[in-house]
């Protein structure tokens, strides 16, 4: 894999833990701010592919039975 693949990979997965803001993880992998944003714009676009509209098989249940 590309370094830079690794690269986009690492801030997407920073992006996901939540634990840094968007300036810290530029900071912490020594990229700019921009490259940040456009990781977190595509992967906003990838979960909006994924998701169907449909509840989750856990929200069904809940909603079929509230005391689960």
């Amino acid at each position: 894999m590309s370094y830079m693949s690794e690269l986009a990979i690492d801030i997407q997965e920073a992006i996901e833990a939540g634990e840094l803001t968007f300036a810290e993880i530029a900071a912490k992998y020594n990229v700019p701010l921009d490259w940040v944003v456009q990781v977190n714009e595509e992967l906003a676009e990838q979960y909006a592919a994924e998701y169907d509209g449909q509840p989750d098989e856990a929200q069904e249940w809940y909603d079929f039975d509230p005391d689960c």
